[in-house]
């Protein structure tokens, strides 16, 4: 009998004593019931206030911020797409199923395995050929006409490049964590297990397979896989996908006639050219009469299309410098750092006849960058002058105070030219178009404390940022 819980034990207990008088019950009740039927509700409502104080701060700790929107998004063709606010982008919440580029061109419907080996342009297919797999999960595209400047997504979005695909994994707590927060719950689309989805994010990924570049289709139920628009080099560009027995985000470059799915982001493209190297959303900052562009140089192409080389190895990175030839590179030679900070050049790079910069953008000589380090050294004096805290602040020094707030969180760090890294998220150096005496080039740095800009000249076989001025 006294082993039944805490309310079952209190009713039985009445049970058993029922034999005594009516008043001395009552009594009995009044003092010892009564006394711990309370201590008990209050026990209880103590350790759920603990538990509710305890997971509120968990939550508010693990899980973004996501806003559902109302906002729906048409394309050419009438397919309606839902959206959904994560953190500072507004993504689709479907795969793309639109068969027109936005100027009314169809893209190709290819079918046939041999053919869609043997293709150069864009073209489009469901899984497996069957309509209904399209209308589920969106039509597979191959990069090209993922890349095509007659663009795929509706007017006002795009392909997200592979910086939109960091910020997004990012803000959803990396690629270890970002996968089960994107993936539709359950196994009524994913083959089990279905790792960790919990779709916080409202992304709603499907896993609806893919088709490698011979035509065969495969794994769906397993993969989810989509293309950015960023290329990696003559023959393929970058993707991510998600599988069922993980919560991880996989991201690799792919070769460009596999059939991968297309979600977009808000935002137009800045494009720069024929040539799709450039065909990434741009962000800029305005410092004074200057258009920056927010973020350093990630391409791998000059602008003609040729590949800039990449020098991986001291002796590759070395070599090339005593020769006056171009070479590129990530930090520490790893591609995830591309993503926030850019590429490495070379200032054979940078001088190439060839271009580096987009269209409507050049690389910095001398005088734009001193006019830049006048500009900002007033500004920051402001700044610590005035203070921007206070809400009579004026809307341009709150605005110079975000910008150079901004500007300055580029710390790329530098390769030496003889190949060493050194000064990773400690200094930013980046080239100026101006060259020197034979030899030296001009560059100039970003104080990491200080925020002050200085000049000087440097060996053009040193690795440095580039950071683009507008035309």
């Amino acid at each position: 009998m006294y082993k039944y819980s805490i309310q079952k034990r209190y009713y039985f207990y009445y049970i058993k004593e029922r034999k005594i008088t009516t008043n001395n019950y009552f009594l009995f009740f009044n003092r010892n019931v009564m006394k711990q039927k309370i201590k008990f509700w209050v026990d209880s409502l103590i350790i759920i206030g603990v538990f509710l104080l305890t997971t509120s701060s968990y939550m508010k700790a693990d899980n973004p911020t996501i806003n559902d929107s109302t906002e729906q998004v048409t394309d050419i063709e009438g397919n309606i797409y839902h959206t959904v606010t994560i953190g500072t982008q507004l993504w689709m919440v479907e795969n793309l199923k639109v068969t027109r580029y936005r100027n009314g061109d169809l893209i190709p419907n290819v079918s046939d395995f041999t053919q869609w080996n043997n293709l150069s342009i864009g073209a489009y297919c469901n899984y497996d050929n069957l309509s209904t797999n399209g209308i589920t999960y969106g039509h597979l595209y191959n990069w090209y006409a993922v890349s095509d400047n007659r663009n795929i997504c509706p007017k006002g979005w795009h392909v997200p490049s592979d910086d939109d695909w960091t910020i997004l994994i990012n803000y959803l707590g990396g690629k270890n964590l970002a996968g089960g927060k994107m993936k539709e719950i359950g196994t009524s689309h994913w083959n089990k297990p279905n790792t960790g989805a919990d779709n916080i994010s409202g992304f709603s990924a499907l896993p609806g397979g893919l088709r490698l570049d011979d035509g065969s289709f495969k794994i769906i139920g397993s993969a989810a896989p989509w293309w950015s628009a960023t290329e990696f080099g003559a023959t393929s560009a970058f993707a991510l996908y998600l599988d069922s027995p993980s919560v991880e985000v996989t991201r690799n470059h792919f070769v460009k006639p596999a059939g991968f799915y297309v979600r977009c982001v808000n935002g137009e493209q800045v494009s720069s050219s024929k040539n799709s190297r450039d065909n990434t959303m741009c962000t800029t900052i305005k410092f004074g009469n200057q258009t920056w562009m927010a973020g350093n140089l990630n391409v791998n192409t000059f602008t003609n299309g040729d590949p800039i080389p990449i020098a991986e190895t001291y002796d590759e990175w070395r070599e090339a410098g005593l020769k006056g030839k171009p070479v590129c590179c990530y930090f520490n030679n790893d591609p995830t750092i591309g993503g926030k900070y850019g590429k490495l050049y070379n200032w054979y790079a940078v001088n190439d006849p060839r271009g580096l910069a987009p269209k409507g953008w050049h690389i910095p000589t001398d005088s734009e960058v001193i006019i830049l380090k006048t500009y900002l050294e007033a500004a920051v004096n402001k700044i610590k002058q005035t203070g921007i805290v206070d809400t009579q602040s004026s809307d341009t020094l709150k605005t110079n105070a975000t910008n150079i707030s901004e500007f300055f969180t580029l710390y790329t760090g530098i390769r030496s030219a003889v190949g060493f890294f050194h000064n990773y998220e400690k200094s930013a150096g980046f080239w100026s178009s101006t060259g020197g005496s034979e030899g030296m080039a001009e560059k100039y740095s970003i104080d990491f404390d200080d925020k002050n800009v200085s000049l000087g000249p440097v060996s053009k076989r040193y690795g440095f940022a580039v950071l683009c001025i507008q035309n």
